[in-house]
C-alpha cells in the first residue's frame, strides 16, 4: 500500500498495515506522513516504523528546510543550499515587518506611519546584511537576492518619508506634507510590488 508525503509528494510503500499506534515517516525527507490508499505498486520507499516517539528539533528543522535542500539535489551544489538556508533566516526575521509596513487602509492609503518608522529603524541593518551575502551562481537566487534588496531599500526609504511627515505635521508645512505623502504612497508600492517578486521566485523554486 502506498503512504503519500504531503511535504515532498513521494509515494512510500509498506507490506504492512498502517497501526493506529505507530507513527510513519517519509523515507526521502523525514516528514511524518499518513495512510493514502491501497496499491500493487512495487515498492521503492521502505517506510521507517517509530512507536511511542517524538521527534528532536534537529528532525523538524530537516523536515521544515526540506524545500531548501532540494535546491541542493536539483543543482548538485552544496554551496547554493548554504545561500538558500542563510537568506531565509535574514527574510523571515524582515518579512513580517514588511509586511505590515505594507498594509493599506480602505482608501488604499499606508495605514500606518509608527510602522513605517519602525522599518526605517530596523531595517537598514539587515539590508546591510543581504547586501554583503555572496552572490550566488544560480540565476534565480541572484533575481531573488536583487529583489529583496529593492524591497527593503523601498522599505527603508519609505520609512525616511514617514519620519519628515511627522515633522511637516508639527510645524504645518502642508505642501511639503503631501509630497512626502505621494513619495510614501510610491515607496509603499514599489517595496510591495518587488516583494511579490521575491515570493513568487521562493516558490518557484520549492520554498514555499
Amino acid at each position: 500500500m502506498i503512504i503519500e508525503c504531503l511535504e515532498c509528494g513521494t509515494k512510500n510503500t509498506t507490506d504492512k498495515l498502517p497501526q493506529p499506534d505507530k507513527k510513519y515517516r517519509c523515507g526521502k525527507c523525514g516528514a511524518e506522513i499518513a495512510f493514502l490508499q491501497n496499491a500493487d505498486t512495487p515498492s521503492t520507499n521502505v517506510i521507517p516504523e517509530e512507536k511511542d516517539r517524538i521527534a528532536t528539533k534537529e528532525e523538524r528543522d530537516t523536515v521544515n528546510h526540506f524545500r531548501e535542500r532540494r535546491v541542493i539535489k536539483d543543482n548538485s551544489n552544496e554551496v547554493e543550499g548554504e545561500w538558500l538556508k542563510s537568506f531565509m533566516l535574514i527574510y523571515t526575521q524582515a518579512r513580517p515587518l514588511i509586511d505590515t509596513m505594507a498594509e493599506l487602509d480602505t482608501e488604499g492609503q499606508p495605514a500606518r506611519l509608527d510602522s513605517l518608522v519602525e522599518g526605517y529603524r530596523l531595517l537598514p541593518p539587515i539590508l546591510q546584511s543581504i547586501k554583503r551575502m555572496q552572490k550566488p551562481s544560480d540565476k534565480e537566487l541572484r533575481k531573488i537576492k536583487g529583489d529583496f534588496e529593492k524591497t527593503l531599500e523601498m522599505s527603508v526609504k519609505a520609512g525616511e518619508m514617514a519620519l519628515k511627515m511627522i515633522d511637516d505635521y508639527k510645524y504645518g508645512a502642508r505642501t511639503a506634507l503631501r509630497m512626502h505623502f505621494a513619495s510614501i504612497v510610491g515607496y509603499v508600492s514599489n517595496a510591495e510590488s518587488y516583494h511579490k517578486f521575491v515570493k513568487e521566485r521562493l516558490t518557484k523554486i520549492g520554498v514555499f
